[in-house]
């Protein structure tokens, strides 16, 4: 790895993780990311003003056009995510006026 660092090895993620889980500020403007069971990937903001701290934005996996994925269905699991629909989540979301355009519809 460049600029002399040095990678470690990641824990194994629990069987129902996808392993791209992180807490503790994982970055300058994510404390969180986490991955509900249908698949549903919520950012959870830090490094804003006090305003969009600890808001959520979520990223939902499509099977196809019209189908969100479920990830708890069987015939779900191992077939492609079309396309990812970001929204802000349903309880501490992003407000509106905040989020990318293709994020607002």
């Amino acid at each position: 790895m460049g600029c002399g660092a040095e990678r470690q090895p990641r824990p194994r993620p629990h069987r129902r993780a996808l392993g791209c889980e992180r807490s503790g500020h994982p970055s300058t403007y994510v404390e969180a990311v986490e991955v509900d069971p249908k698949g549903v990937v919520t950012v959870t903001t830090a490094g804003f003003s006090a305003a969009l701290n600890a808001r959520k934005l979520q990223f939902v996996p499509y099977q196809d056009a019209t189908v969100a994925k479920d990830m708890t269905l069987p015939d779900h699991r191992g077939a492609g995510v079309s396309l990812w629909v970001c929204k802000p989540a349903g309880t501490n979301g992003i407000p509106a006026e905040y989020l990318p355009p293709a994020c607002r519809g």
